[in-house]
């Protein structure tokens, strides 16, 4: 009995981890596409950030203006790197052209590379006063920069610190769904897709509901399966207390022992308070049960 014990609790903890692996989706990763040079990023811009039905005049982030795509060395627009440039690590990041959005120069210079922040009060762009150390996107283009972000952390295999980026990485799916994605996100994308460009996409504006799967509190997920787990290990304890008749101790420290390693396991993509409090949980029961039996 303590083998087939031993067996079931061993097919949880497979289950646990595959089921946790295909719930939480966090392996996937995204094809980084080709790049271009800095120079060619900004002559790209004049093709990716058309303003929709234009094809002469650029959509500016932040701002929404319309201007001439002529280029005219940065007088009237610019590249804002939403991630910004000196927060990059490599020559790939900072030429990303999902990252490169046409700006007002000026506006450009006021965010310089301070984080995105939310301004109480909603509305209009700009840097958000008293501390002046942290900038406001905009109602119209917050969940674009949420979309960036969320690209660049992403295909990037998380080798980018977000907070340097942005002040609470909860704001990501509040401005996610505060600003959808729209007509410009979708044209820009498959622009952006195009083998004469970089030929990749930005997966969160093709599929919007990903942002939930990289970047919504699976917490509730992971417990149901460690809550699985924990069924069929009490199941366990209650067979072997009450009907088992030899080596009862030795099988409660089998099961107890396989059931800690399927939290601790389980710890790695959970809260460790909450890992830690599942363990004293275990332990106390298979204490209790353990002087139980050696009181009978």
């Amino acid at each position: 009995m303590r083998l087939i014990i031993k067996r079931i609790l061993s097919l949880i903890i497979i289950f646990g981890l595959l089921f946790t692996s295909f719930a939480c989706n966090k392996t996937e990763s995204y094809d980084q596409g080709i790049y271009l040079s800095e120079d060619q990023t900004r002559q790209a811009l004049a093709t990716t950030d058309l303003a929709i039905g234009s094809q002469s005049k650029l959509k500016l982030i932040y701002t929404n203006e319309r201007v001439d795509k002529t280029w005219d060395s940065g007088t009237t627009y610019n590249r804002e790197h939403i991630w910004p440039e000196s927060k990059l690590k490599s020559t790939k990041q900072k030429v990303d052209l999902h990252n490169i959005r046409a700006s007002n120069p000026s506006v450009n210079l006021s965010r310089a590379n301070y984080p995105f922040a939310n301004k109480l009060d909603g509305g209009s762009y700009g840097l958000i006063a008293p501390e002046n150390i942290t900038f406001y996107p905009g109602e119209d283009d917050c969940g674009d920069v949420a979309r960036i972000i969320m690209y660049m952390y992403v295909v990037y295999e998380k080798t980018l610190k977000i907070e340097d980026v942005i002040v609470d990485e909860n704001l990501l799916l509040v401005w996610h769904e505060v600003d959808p994605v729209d007509d410009f996100e979708i044209a820009r994308n498959d622009r952006i897709a195009n083998d004469t460009l970089q030929g990749n996409r930005n997966p969160f504006i093709d599929d919007p509901d990903l942002a939930y799967v990289y970047f919504g509190d699976n917490d509730l997920n992971i417990g149901y399966i460690w809550l699985i787990g924990f069924i069929v290990y009490v199941g366990a304890v209650v067979y072997i207390t009450f009907y088992q008749k030899n080596h009862r101790n030795k099988s409660l420290k089998d099961a107890t022992s396989l059931m800690i390693l399927y939290t601790i396991i389980i710890s790695f993509i959970w809260n460790w308070w909450l890992t830690l409090l599942m363990i004293i949980i275990v332990s106390g029961l298979y204490n209790y049960l353990k002087k139980r039996n050696c009181n009978n």
